[in-house]
Protein backbone atom coordinates (compact mmCIF):
# COMPACT_ATOMS: atom_id res chain seq x y z
CA UNK A 1 0.00 0.00 0.00
CA UNK A 2 1.62 3.22 -1.16
CA UNK A 3 1.06 5.86 1.72
CA UNK A 4 1.02 8.88 -0.64
CA UNK A 5 -1.49 7.72 -3.32
CA UNK A 6 -3.76 10.52 -3.80
CA UNK A 7 -7.15 10.51 -3.89
CA UNK A 8 -8.04 9.83 -7.60
CA UNK A 9 -5.80 6.96 -7.67
CA UNK A 10 -7.31 5.30 -4.39
CA UNK A 11 -10.66 5.58 -6.26
CA UNK A 12 -9.41 4.10 -9.37
CA UNK A 13 -8.22 0.96 -6.99
CA UNK A 14 -11.24 0.62 -5.34
CA UNK A 15 -13.42 0.78 -8.44
CA UNK A 16 -10.87 -2.20 -10.28
CA UNK A 17 -11.29 -3.97 -6.94
CA UNK A 18 -15.27 -4.13 -7.39
CA UNK A 19 -14.98 -4.58 -10.70
CA UNK A 20 -13.34 -7.62 -9.93
CA UNK A 21 -15.15 -8.90 -7.02
CA UNK A 22 -18.42 -8.78 -8.77
CA UNK A 23 -16.57 -10.75 -11.77
CA UNK A 24 -15.43 -13.26 -9.42
CA UNK A 25 -19.16 -13.26 -8.22
CA UNK A 26 -20.59 -14.04 -11.12
CA UNK A 27 -18.04 -16.99 -11.55
CA UNK A 28 -18.90 -18.71 -8.61
CA UNK A 29 -22.88 -18.78 -8.78
CA UNK A 30 -22.47 -21.77 -11.17
CA UNK A 31 -20.51 -23.81 -8.56
CA UNK A 32 -22.99 -22.84 -5.78
CA UNK A 33 -26.53 -23.81 -8.01
CA UNK A 34 -24.20 -27.10 -8.77
CA UNK A 35 -23.37 -28.06 -5.77
CA UNK A 36 -25.54 -26.83 -3.00
CA UNK A 37 -28.63 -29.38 -4.33
CA UNK A 38 -30.82 -27.01 -2.96
CA UNK A 39 -29.55 -25.96 -0.24
CA UNK A 40 -27.44 -22.90 -0.10
CA UNK A 41 -27.43 -22.13 3.59
CA UNK A 42 -25.13 -25.72 4.19
CA UNK A 43 -23.25 -24.41 1.07
CA UNK A 44 -22.24 -21.30 2.37
CA UNK A 45 -21.88 -22.59 5.96
CA UNK A 46 -19.64 -24.88 4.34
CA UNK A 47 -17.38 -22.42 3.19
CA UNK A 48 -17.89 -20.30 6.00
CA UNK A 49 -16.56 -23.45 8.33
CA UNK A 50 -12.90 -23.72 5.67
CA UNK A 51 -12.17 -19.93 6.04
CA UNK A 52 -13.17 -19.14 9.81
CA UNK A 53 -11.04 -20.60 11.99
CA UNK A 54 -7.97 -18.67 10.43
CA UNK A 55 -9.88 -15.21 10.30
CA UNK A 56 -10.33 -16.50 14.79
CA UNK A 57 -7.13 -17.23 15.22
CA UNK A 58 -5.28 -14.41 13.94
CA UNK A 59 -7.67 -11.87 15.53
CA UNK A 60 -7.28 -14.01 18.95
CA UNK A 61 -3.21 -13.87 17.96
CA UNK A 62 -3.67 -9.98 17.52
CA UNK A 63 -5.41 -9.35 21.11
CA UNK A 64 -3.45 -11.13 23.24
CA UNK A 65 0.12 -11.43 21.49
CA UNK A 66 2.02 -8.93 19.88
CA UNK A 67 1.77 -10.14 16.29
CA UNK A 68 2.61 -7.34 13.71
CA UNK A 69 0.97 -7.03 10.38
CA UNK A 70 3.28 -9.41 8.17
CA UNK A 71 3.14 -11.74 10.54
CA UNK A 72 -0.91 -11.96 9.96
CA UNK A 73 -0.71 -11.22 6.61
CA UNK A 74 1.03 -14.57 5.84
CA UNK A 75 -0.86 -16.11 8.64
CA UNK A 76 -4.23 -15.25 6.41
CA UNK A 77 -2.70 -15.93 2.95
CA UNK A 78 -1.50 -19.52 4.03
CA UNK A 79 -4.76 -20.16 6.09
CA UNK A 80 -6.89 -19.42 3.37
CA UNK A 81 -5.06 -21.00 0.63
CA UNK A 82 -4.89 -24.32 2.40
CA UNK A 83 -8.48 -23.82 3.30
CA UNK A 84 -10.11 -23.03 0.02
CA UNK A 85 -7.84 -26.00 -1.22
CA UNK A 86 -9.30 -28.27 1.09
CA UNK A 87 -12.81 -26.97 0.16
CA UNK A 88 -12.29 -27.43 -3.45
CA UNK A 89 -10.87 -30.82 -3.07
CA UNK A 90 -13.95 -31.82 -1.04
CA UNK A 91 -16.53 -29.97 -3.47
CA UNK A 92 -15.07 -32.09 -6.49
CA UNK A 93 -14.59 -35.66 -5.38
CA UNK A 94 -18.20 -34.80 -3.50
CA UNK A 95 -19.93 -38.60 -3.53
CA UNK A 96 -17.01 -40.59 -3.34
CA UNK A 97 -16.03 -42.73 -0.14
CA UNK A 98 -13.67 -41.90 2.52
CA UNK A 99 -13.12 -44.42 4.94
CA UNK A 100 -11.20 -44.47 8.29
CA UNK A 101 -7.71 -45.97 7.01
CA UNK A 102 -7.55 -44.13 3.81
CA UNK A 103 -4.14 -42.03 2.93
CA UNK A 104 -5.43 -39.64 1.17
CA UNK A 105 -5.15 -37.22 4.11
CA UNK A 106 -5.94 -34.09 2.22
CA UNK A 107 -8.69 -34.96 0.66
CA UNK A 108 -10.41 -37.44 3.30
CA UNK A 109 -9.00 -35.91 6.95
CA UNK A 110 -11.21 -33.12 8.64
CA UNK A 111 -11.21 -29.86 7.62
CA UNK A 112 -10.12 -28.39 10.57
CA UNK A 113 -6.62 -29.78 10.30
CA UNK A 114 -6.22 -27.19 7.04
CA UNK A 115 -7.71 -24.22 8.65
Amino acid sequence: VRKDAGGKELVLVGRVTTGVMVVLSLLWVPVIASQSSGSLYIFTQGVMSHISPVVSVVFLLGMFTRIGANPALVGFGVGFTLGISRFLVFILSQGTYCDAHRDDFFRCGNFNYFA
